[in-house]
């Protein structure tokens, strides 16, 4: 049996002065990505987002700029370890491009399923130079059909 993709989405929240946020994850040293999550069943691209942004973040209070017009796919390496790799071969991503609303920030002590404890803004290709290298042309792909120019 083949196995198919875990349905995901990934929030790119975005300041004025075009830089984008990463955060770092709390069970890797140094290791900074987008929030992202797996979609529930009969949930909406939409509805998975806000739910995982209030859970990873702490937060809803953004807006949606724009959205990604493809998902983006990529598989999991040989050797990568996670709870989903023995239910799918890999990610479908819907990306969003995401603003917060004024004052507003990631609440970690208001998350109710924490993956991050920090976050930084940094230039869109510094996001795509740190990331782990089997998701790297994820980042890509998923970051130019936001209107980002990296490589």
């Amino acid at each position: 049996m083949t196995k198919s993709y875990r349905p995901c989405v990934v929030g790119v929240f975005q300041e004025p002065n075009g830089k984008v946020m990463v955060c770092q994850r709390l069970d890797a040293s140094n290791a900074w990505q987008f929030p992202q999550g797996g979609m529930e069943a009969g949930e909406s691209p939409d509805e998975a987002l806000r739910r995982e942004m209030r859970e990873e973040l702490g937060s809803e209070l953004f807006a949606i700029t724009s959205r990604a017009e493809q998902p983006v796919r990529y598989e999991w390496p040989d050797g990568a370890r996670g709870k989903y790799k023995d239910l799918y071969c890999g990610q479908e991503q819907w990306w969003f491009l995401l603003r917060w609303h004024e004052g507003a920030q990631p609440q970690w002590d208001q998350a109710t399923d924490p993956e991050f404890d920090d976050s930084k803004w940094v230039a869109p290709q510094q996001a795509v130079d740190g990331i782990i290298s089997w998701k790297r042309a994820a980042y890509c792909s998923g970051l130019t059909q936001l209107g980002f120019e990296v490589e």
